[in-house]
């Protein structure tokens, strides 16, 4: 399955975002500067929860962006990604 990139976005905004069920998202600060790593540690736990829970919904984002995310090796597409969510919600 090919990732788009509002799937993309919107799973990793889930990470960054302070409240993201609030009217008015905004990006946690401390969050702007979080590392693959640290995105990547966040999604598992993420979907970790949802197993747990039983959540029915498809996880397939969420995997395939940890994937995508892994598949990034220049640093600057990362902080392009990132600067583009946090943009959006500013």
């Amino acid at each position: 399955m090919e990732l788009k990139q509002e799937e993309l976005q919107f799973v990793v905004a889930q990470i960054l975002l302070a409240d993201p069920t609030s009217e008015k998202p905004h990006v946690h600060e401390k969050r702007k500067h979080f590392t693959k790593t640290q995105i990547i540690t966040r999604i598992n736990a993420l979907i970790n929860l949802y197993k747990d829970t039983e959540v029915d919904i498809d996880l397939t984002p969420y995997l395939e962006t940890i994937k995508y995310l892994r598949g990034i090796k220049d640093p600057t597409d990362y902080e392009s990604l990132l600067h583009d969510i946090v943009t959006a919600y500013e």
